[in-house]
This record gives C-alpha cells, sequence and structure tokens, in this order.
C-alpha cells in the first residue's frame, strides 16, 4: 500500500482524508438547474463571486420599481459538503422566496479540508 493512501480521517459515510491530501466524499446531494418555478414564478440565476465561490440569485415576480429585503443563506453542510445548487437548498430557498417577497443570494462556497476555514471567511485569500 502507498504510504499516501493511509486515511488520516474518517467520517463513516460522509468524508474521507487520506495522507496525500486526497478527499472522498460520499454524500451526494444532486444538482438542480438554474430555472423559472412555474408554481411560484420565482426565478434563479447563477453568477461568480469570486474563483472558486458562487452563488445563486433567487428573485421573485415582483413590481420594478419596488425595493425588496435581500437575504443571503449560506447552505449547512459544516464547511465540507453540500451545495446552494443542491434540490433540498433549491426548493426551500425559493419557497422562502415566494412567500416572504425577498431577493435571496445562496453562496455556494469552497470547501474544507482542500480549503482552509479561515479562505472562506476571504476568498481572495490563496495558497
Amino acid at each position: 500500500m502507498d504510504s499516501n493512501d493511509e486515511i488520516i480521517s474518517d467520517s463513516e459515510g460522509y468524508l474521507r482524508i487520506y495522507k496525500s491530501g486526497r478527499v472522498e466524499r460520499f454524500y451526494r446531494t444532486g444538482f438542480v438547474p438554474p430555472s423559472t418555478d412555474l408554481a411560484n414564478g420565482v426565478s434563479s440565476k447563477d453568477a461568480i463571486v469570486a474563483p472558486g465561490v458562487t452563488a445563486r440569485l433567487y428573485i421573485p415576480q415582483i413590481d420594478p420599481k419596488k425595493k425588496l429585503p435581500i437575504f443571503v443563506h449560506f447552505h449547512g453542510g459544516a464547511f465540507c459538503m453540500g451545495s446552494s445548487f443542491e434540490p433540498l437548498a433549491h426548493s426551500y430557498i425559493t419557497s422562502l422566496v415566494a412567500q416572504a417577497n425577498v431577493i435571496a443570494v445562496s453562496v455556494n462556497y469552497r470547501l474544507a479540508p482542500e480549503i482552509i476555514f479561515q479562505q472562506h471567511m476571504n476568498p481572495h485569500m490563496l495558497q
């Protein structure tokens, strides 16, 4: 066995980290493309925020002259799993935007452990 294949951390069913730095994620959530929800009229669009950081914008049917509050969402997953583009997050935020009449920005950040946690706070920090 190659010493780089040695497991240094194993969160069974979720994440495995090898000595080489390779990471295996076992928790797959799926992907929903940006779209317009026909049931409530909320449209979503993806945007690039910084290298490796994207966001999905959710916009309700609005009067262009009306100002709306902005709701910022960071998906769960302990900074090492998940995505803003997964079905559960997409469905939840679409419903929230329609009911609360807000614009939502759901940030899809780079995941640990490949990215050191502090880099989540400042996406311009590179190693």
